[in-house]
């Protein structure tokens, strides 16, 4: 309960609760809010009535550029881009019904290529649901095999708290997908948040972005950043210095470590492939780039992991479309490793992906960035010569 209220400079109801400033604020700002606080640029969408409150706060209260799409999958899709290219978590708003139904393809994708994305979906008004109206959809239904988590905010107070988990389980672990259904009458219902979240200040420990209602029940658990084990690492050093053909293989989990990659890749003077997916990762003019391999990728890059005796695979998935037909995959690799002096290796952020298609003979569980940070100092600086890579170069020259 306030134990006072006044109006500020920006004409905001405050008040003061338990020793601390609060401001009054709607659903809809609240999200306009966490967005900003989550440093969101652009939001992708089509607007729709159940979703125009949302789309009244931006247009209001600015800050995030509103792309309006001809279609909510190519919402999605442009959401997945906007993630990748710049490393932040992506924002999609659509309307009830078709407009969620129609993001569905886009949020598979984002969750099979694990791609940071939060889908805010309007919904028919809270005393209509349930009763075949216009526009309804079962949203929580249709998105939960196609989502990292989903949820349907009925009142303010799950709103906030849904909102903020949203965007928290969206960017932790394996990135993905995650989902919120509001209720239009929802986006306008009030509440009062504290005032660092309304001003979009940090939080004075830990510097973390704040929450808007600390008194509001919410899932406890927090995914912790895995810490890799030194000693795999120290064994991943180990496969690389006595390998004679070592090759990385670069997935969409290494974006965030790029100038690691590279390091590794130069002081080692090994070679340099990607998936489809961590294409851009390592500079692809580089001598040591082989470019995309697998299905539609390069012949050279197929042919140097049939015939490498060290894989190390950097956030990779190892997905069908690269590996082809599993027994035939890697088969220098796998007898070196049936002989003790190579394999494949596999760096993973989340446990749960390992061995889903192959095997690694090593697994080291961790975030990209710090194996390599760990790992860089171990690996020797050595010349490896491959001699399909003067022929690879003569080819590109031609």
């Amino acid at each position: 309960t306030p134990s006072s209220e006044w109006t500020d400079a920006k004409g905001r109801r405050c008040a003061m609760i338990d020793g601390e400033e609060y401001v009054e604020m709607t659903g809809a700002d609240v999200i306009h809010q966490v967005a900003l606080n989550w440093k969101v640029q652009f939001a992708f969408g089509y607007s729709g009535g159940a979703v125009l409150p949302l789309l009244d706060s931006f247009y209001r209260r600015g800050g995030i550029e509103f792309v309006t799409n001809s279609h909510e999958q190519c919402s999605g899709h442009a959401g997945m881009g906007a993630a990748k290219a710049t490393g932040k978590v992506a924002l999609v708003c659509v309307t009830s019904g078709p407009g969620l139904t129609n993001t569905i393809t886009a949020l598979q994708d984002a969750k099979t290529d694990g791609v940071p994305l939060v889908l805010i979906s309007g919904q028919v008004p809270t005393a209509a649901i349930g009763t075949d109206a216009f526009q309804e959809a079962p949203a929580v239904d249709l998105t939960r095999a196609c989502t990292k988590w989903n949820l349907r905010a009925d009142n303010i107070d799950t709103l906030v708290w849904g909102v903020e988990e949203a965007f928290r389980r969206a960017t932790t672990g394996r990135p993905g997908p995650t989902h919120v259904d509001v209720p239009k009458d929802v986006f306008a219902q009030k509440t009062w948040v504290r005032r660092v979240f309304a001003d979009g200040e940090k939080e004075k420990k830990g510097g973390e972005v704040p929450l808007a209602r600390p008194d509001l029940e919410r899932d406890l658990t927090r995914w912790k950043k895995p810490r890799p084990d030194l000693q795999m690492v120290k064994k991943l050093a180990e496969m690389i210095n006595k390998a004679k053909k070592p090759l990385l293989l670069i997935g969409q989990g290494c974006v965030g470590a790029s100038r690691q990659a590279r390091e590794l890749a130069v002081k080692a003077s090994i070679p340099t492939t990607s998936t489809i997916h961590g294409m851009g990762v390592f500079d692809e003019t580089h001598p040591l780039s082989l470019h995309m391999l697998g299905m539609h990728g390069s012949a050279y890059g197929n042919l140097a992991i049939q015939n490498a005796d060290v894989v190390v695979s950097l956030g990779s998935r190892f997905d069908d479309r690269t590996t082809g037909v599993i027994k035939r995959y890697t088969p220098v690799a796998q007898q070196a490793a049936k002989e003790g002096r190579g394999g494949v290796a596999q760096v993973e952020v989340e446990e749960t992906q390992f061995g889903i298609t192959v095997e690694p003979h090593l697994r080291v569980h961790g975030d990209c960035g710090d194996v390599l940070d760990l790992l860089l100092p171990m690996v020797e600086e050595r010349s490896v010569s491959w001699d399909f890579l003067e022929e690879k170069t003569n080819d590109a020259r031609e």
